[in-house]
């Protein structure tokens, strides 16, 4: 997923009020081969490889800034 696709879905879901959580996973050296993540998160479904959760609005402003 593109960064301006997610910065879509992030921008509606701040629009629309919606209360959820997303994780944003990047790769490690040790893992180069591996691609950026964006998972929403439902309930309490959190990839073992987590460290922060993300509401919508945190995510688009550190996209945003990144």
């Amino acid at each position: 997923m593109t960064y301006r696709n997610i910065k879509n879905i992030l921008k509606n879901q701040v629009d629309n009020n919606v209360i959820t959580q997303w994780c944003w996973i990047v790769p490690t050296e040790q893992d180069k081969e591996k691609q950026e993540e964006f998972i929403q998160v439902f309930k309490n479904n959190i990839p073992s490889e987590v460290r922060e959760l993300y509401t919508p609005a945190q995510l688009l402003n550190k996209l945003n800034n990144a």
